[in-house]
């Protein structure tokens, strides 16, 4: 059964005899959180020093005039008051002075006596310097390792012969959604994001901005690179609707995400229609390899394509054609993935097979040419054997970032079937041309294609005379626009 549990580090009080008479400071936490049903503390933890525990310094009015320790005052005066069982409060020794191995051995039993499904309340008021640094590490610890939330965090603020308490709650949350941006831009997850937002009961433009951002991080989780461009439309417009009048703590939470969104997508909201090289780098940088392999592997023939001169020319569109496995499909699919992807199998003058399949009786000893990237000299002469067939058209200026790309290209095929296929041949061998599977290798190719990328962005592909550009929309076994345009 879940608990309120308020923790606290148990202030020194000292009363003298006939003086004026005062509360003691972790007072006003108590009778704040007894003042509703809902947050009034089954338990109170108390780390307590041993000058709390063990020095008399409480000499209350009326009394006989022999002076108790602030414990005893708490346990067996204050507590009755406010309808609190002594035994309700649970004592956490450290000494007067704490160090580090103090500090650890505190934290550690606080985190023993508060289990998943409790409901934590903090009292900052009392203690060292370090206590409140403490207890809040406890809170952060608890949390992530058994979900325990902190509630409501107060202090006391003493005026004179006055203590006045104060809810910082907000400024504790502070915390939550510092560590959930973190872990959005390290992992690329907004679960931390929906916790906080959960918690917060957010709404507004700051709900607005955490239902994009959220968005964003489940589509690149899944892979589905499509919606990805209108989500960063959707981010950049919460960001710009948001006015912040610098109020209140919500406003500095929305201005605190904000200024992090503009950092880390600076260059993904500078051009969002080509946000594919930006796309690519940010991923690779957040370690998020599977996602950028698949946006390169889903959008590069089609950025390659709109950037630069490189199509088929209608012969080889003709070719291309009567291949029923390129049916109803844009024509830079099978450009990639039918020429360049498996180019190595069409070395032979007889172009291999119509389906490129390899038979089993296999093409060398080893059976490996289906994993092989192809050397920059056989992708050079397939090259000079489409033109010669008049089978493709491409900008000559821009031929070797075509052939890299095309050299990238398969490199991204070949890891994703290596990550998918986790008994694939590829990984029991090591050969020329099969790349080595480890986080090193994919990360300078994904480097290498971002760079490559961003390079060609700025370019628009120019036609020579006679030469119509096909959309990259043109789809095979259709008649959209194929007879008007020129080999």
């Amino acid at each position: 059964m879940s608990q309120n549990i308020l923790l606290l580090y148990m202030s020194l009080y000292s009363l003298k005899a006939g003086g004026p008479y005062r509360t003691q400071t972790n007072e006003a936490a108590v009778r704040v959180l007894m003042g509703h049903p809902e947050t009034r503390p089954d338990r109170i933890l108390a780390l307590c020093s041993d000058s709390v525990r063990l020095k008399p310094t409480v000499c209350l009015p009326g009394g006989d005039g022999s002076p108790i320790t602030t414990l005893a005052y708490m346990q067996d005066r204050f507590l009755p008051k406010v309808e609190l069982a002594p035994e309700a409060l649970t004592v956490i020794e450290v000494p007067d002075g704490l160090d580090d191995q103090s500090r650890a051995r505190a934290i550690a039993q606080l985190i023993e006596q508060i289990h998943t499904g409790d409901n934590l309340y903090i009292d900052l008021s009392g203690g060292p310097r370090d206590a409140a640094m403490l207890m809040v590490t406890a809170a952060r610890i608890l949390r992530d390792l058994r979900q325990v939330e902190a509630r409501q965090v107060l202090y006391a603020e003493l005026r004179g012969d006055h203590i006045t308490p104060h809810d910082v709650t907000g400024l504790y949350d502070l915390y939550d959604l510092v560590s959930a941006i973190d872990e959005f831009f390290t992992t690329g997850s907004a679960r931390g994001l929906q916790r906080y937002s959960a918690l917060k009961e957010t709404g507004g433009d700051f709900a607005t901005l955490l239902d994009a951002i959220n968005q964003f991080s489940d589509h690149l989780a899944l892979c589905q690179v499509q919606p990805l461009t209108n989500d960063l439309k959707a981010i950049r417009k919460a960001l710009k609707s948001h006015i912040s009048l610098g109020k209140n703590l919500d406003d500095l939470f929305f201005d605190l995400l904000n200024q992090r969104l503009q950092t880390e997508f600076s260059a993904l909201f500078k051009n969002i229609k080509n946000a594919l090289p930006a796309l690519v780098d940010w991923c690779t940088r957040h370690r998020l390899y599977q996602q950028a392999l698949t946006l390169l592997n889903e959008r590069m023939p089609d950025f390659l394509c709109e950037h630069v001169l490189l199509q088929p020319t209608q012969k080889g569109m003709d070719y291309l054609n009567p291949h029923k496995q390129n049916d109803a499909r844009p024509w830079t699919y099978p450009l990639f993935h039918f020429h360049f992807c498996q180019l190595i199998l069409m070395q032979n003058e007889d172009r291999y097979t119509t389906d490129l399949r390899v038979p089993r009786d296999g093409l060398d000893d080893s059976d490996m040419i289906p994993f092989r990237v192809a050397t920059d000299d056989q992708i050079t002469c397939y090259f000079d054997r489409l033109l010669a067939l008049d089978e493709i058209q491409l900008d000559p200026g821009l031929r070797p970032e075509i052939q890299q790309a095309v050299r990238i290209y398969k490199s991204v095929i070949q890891y994703r079937n290596q990550i998918n296929h986790a008994s694939s041949k590829a990984q029991e061998i090591q050969q020329k041309g099969i790349l080595p599977l480890n986080t090193a290798a994919i990360e300078s190719l994904l480097t290498e294609a971002s760079g490559l990328l961003e390079k060609i962005a700025p370019l628009s592909p120019v036609a020579p005379e006679g030469i119509i550009l096909r959309p990259v929309t043109c789809l095979l076994y259709t008649s959209d626009a194929a007879d008007d345009l020129t080999r």
